[in-house]
């Protein structure tokens, strides 16, 4: 039902694995990544990168240029999922009021 709710409130599409999902929208040339989700146990495998794949075969598709996320300072480990987002290769473009907003370039 999450899904059904970021699709319509947000315009969003999402993708789902057994461990966890994404939701993504496209914008222009960018492909945004609204959030990706990964259960705790499996947060230190390669599950993170398994969706970031998937994501950026369908930014390739949609012949997007760049992919862009945040990390929002106040979530739980927020140092965790910056690790995980700037090890697929994205960097920091600015960091303001509690959230790092992260591109990269495909």
């Amino acid at each position: 039902m999450y899904f059904e709710y970021a699709k319509e409130r947000e315009s969003l599409d999402s993708i789902t694995s057994e461990n966890g999902f994404a939701l993504y929208r496209k914008d222009k040339n960018t492909l945004f990544i609204r959030d990706i989700y990964v259960k705790p146990e499996f947060r230190k495998t390669s599950e993170f990168l398994n969706l970031f794949k998937r994501l950026k075969k369908i930014a390739e598709e949609l012949n997007c240029k760049y992919m862009e996320g945040h990390v929002y300072l106040d979530t739980k480990d927020p140092t965790l999922s910056l690790r995980a987002i700037l090890s697929a290769g994205f960097k920091v473009v600015h960091a303001s009021n509690g959230m790092i907003a992260l591109t990269k370039e495909i």
